[in-house]
């Protein structure tokens, strides 16, 4: 899990000169998971031929169903990062790299994220063109 950990670091040291810094890392991993998530289950759903996932998207508070996994994953996390203290073994893990390694960690992570997003589209896009959804 280094590559998570790894992750979590680059972020972070993004953010740390601006208020709130964990909340903002955890929320631009949360995206990139998510859209990893949905990228899957769109890919899985092409090969079954059936749609797996449904979201509710009524109107008024059907549209707060995200708030459901969303906060009670903040939580945990932040209870995990906080107060087991893995953020500062995290950054002592980290903090010894040469300006090479941290560019190119900065580069692997702005990957990821244009990844995630490029793969979403695309899987969106097979979905619809295969299956009409």
């Amino acid at each position: 899990m280094k590559v998570v950990r790894y992750f979590y670091y680059q972020l972070y040291r993004y953010y740390s000169q601006e208020p709130a810094p964990f909340f903002k890392v955890f929320s631009a991993a949360f995206v990139g998971l998510f859209l990893n998530f949905l990228t899957l289950s769109s890919l899985v759903s092409i090969l079954l031929k059936t749609q797996i996932i449904f979201f509710v998207t009524e109107k008024g508070i059907g549209r707060l169903w995200p708030l459901l996994f969303i906060i009670p994953l903040f939580l945990i996390v932040r209870f995990y990062m906080k107060r087991r203290d893995c953020h500062t073994r995290i950054m002592k893990e980290f903090k010894d790299q040469s300006t090479r390694q941290n560019r190119n960690g900065r580069i692997a992570v702005i990957t990821y994220f244009v990844g995630s997003f490029a793969l979403f589209f695309l899987s969106l896009w097979l979905r619809e063109s295969m299956m009409n959804f």
